[in-house]
């Protein structure tokens, strides 16, 4: 008998990466057990993604920090699935 899962355990053998379905939503299943009474599914690409922002020093602190005020001097690119920057540009 076909295992329920055969298409995305074949799939996750050979690379790809895997979501489970946990209290209404999808999180990522690093070494997933395929239970047949769970749902998986491949892990959706997310795009990359960019901020523009203000940053600002903070004399009293001595730390760099965001500000809503002042021109934009700042552009971060995001990798869509780790959310970890990628790239910084100074305007």
């Amino acid at each position: 008998m076909k295992h329920k899962h055969e298409e995305l355990i074949k799939k996750w053998a050979d690379g790809a990466r895997i979501e489970r379905l946990i209290a209404g939503g999808w999180h990522e299943e690093k070494s997933p057990q395929w239970h047949e009474s769970c749902d998986y599914r491949l892990m959706e690409e997310k795009p990359d993604f960019g901020i523009t922002a203000t940053l600002v020093f903070d004399e009293v602190n001595k730390i760099a920090k965001f500000s809503p005020f002042g021109t934009h001097n700042v552009d971060m690119i995001f990798d869509g699935m780790t959310n970890k920057i990628k790239e910084v540009k100074l305007l």
